[in-house]
């Protein structure tokens, strides 16, 4: 994650925080509980996937009207090396 601005990189701790309190959290939201602008917040998310932080799965959200939609929702990279 060398390439990422100053100002990007202390992005990285508030978004793993967030992450980890609430797993599934779309971009969208998070970009809103940080406070930050959603092109900053989707450029440290796509390095922090890129590293293996975290990792975006698909999540089936049930919507007020009725119908279901799918979503990219974050969660923080299971570890799979058995430690």
């Amino acid at each position: 994650m060398t390439d990422l601005t100053p100002r990007e990189e202390a992005l990285v701790l508030p978004i793993v925080a967030e992450v980890a309190k609430e797993p599934g959290l779309p971009v969208r939201d998070l970009g809103v509980l940080i406070g930050k602008n959603m092109g900053m917040t989707l450029r440290v998310v796509q390095k922090l996937v890129d590293s293996g932080v975290v990792e975006r799965r698909q999540i089936r959200r049930s919507q007020s009207a009725g119908f279901e939609r799918n979503y990219s929702g974050l969660f923080l990279a299971s570890k799979s090396d058995g430690a």
